[in-house]
């Protein structure tokens, strides 16, 4: 059935009397209670800042992805313009190696082998935890060798050494679906982060001496919906992970690290 259709057959119950209004409950529930309202010290929320890209991917293309994503650890949008890149910077959003992401970087000027100055803008610099910084260009394996990308970083390498200390082209075969979805759900947790279902799920984690799914788990914890989110925060933490590379969903297997990870 259409949504159109749909629409008629309802509007036309309503008028035989079939249909009453929809009666708005007096109570309510909270589902979710996170720690924070994301507001400054001051209570008033502090918007977004603009992106920090060298350039701005065009408005309209027939051809491509591209959009804004929200980088909280800058409170500062973020630009792409593929899906591999929109993966990307959720996994580097939630990367603990992370600690400062750089979207379309100044451009980086270089001499081509036939003598000729050229321009090429990667798609990510990433800094380190340990100050390392890492020039990412992004491009889907179908693409690697038509646009000649490892022979442009290898002269990028030579000649602007100081632009980073790794260069590097990454794929699909790194950027994989399932790791994206993970990262967006750990994303999504770490804004409803509550520490005290956190405590309540991760008290029946330190009882655990095996995997178990995800389900069984937030049943054990006896908080409903919010131990999903409490255990995404255990895993972004490092005191839980998955037993495989599939997304953090109800089904997905899980068990405790022996001694919990550490985060920078």
């Amino acid at each position: 059935m259409t949504k159109e259709r749909a629409i008629a057959r309802h509007l036309h119950a309503r008028r035989q009397g079939r249909v009453g209004p929809a009666i708005l409950p007096a109570t309510t529930t909270t589902f979710l209670e996170p720690d924070t309202d994301h507001t400054s010290d001051s209570g008033i929320w502090s918007p977004p800042a603009a992106t920090t890209a060298s350039r701005q991917p065009p408005a309209r293309s027939r051809a491509s992805f591209r959009g804004e994503l929200f980088y909280d650890r800058a409170n500062r949008t973020m630009v792409f313009e593929s899906r591999l890149e929109m993966d990307l910077a959720c996994i580097l959003m939630t990367d603990h190696r992370v600690v400062g992401i750089e979207d379309q970087p100044p451009e980086v000027e270089y001499v081509d082998p036939n003598g000729l100055r050229r321009g090429h803008t990667f798609d990510f610099r990433v800094t380190l935890f340990d100050g390392a910084r890492i020039a990412i260009a992004v491009k889907p394996s179908s693409k690697i060798e038509r646009s000649r990308i490892r022979e442009i970083l290898s002269l990028i390498r030579l000649q602007v050494p100081d632009f980073a200390d790794r260069f590097t082209v990454l794929a699909e075969d790194k950027i994989t679906k399932s790791r994206a979805d993970a990262a967006r759900t750990i994303i999504w947790a770490r804004r409803q982060r509550s520490q005290a279902d956190i405590d309540v799920v991760a008290k029946v984690v330190s009882t655990l001496r095996g995997r178990l799914p995800i389900a069984d788990l937030v049943r054990m914890a006896g908080i409903g919906p919010r131990g999903y989110v409490a255990t995404a925060c255990l895993i972004d933490e490092g005191c839980l992970r998955l037993a495989g590379r599939g997304p953090i969903q109800p089904e997905a297997m899980v068990e405790p690290t022996q001694p919990p990870l550490r985060r920078h």
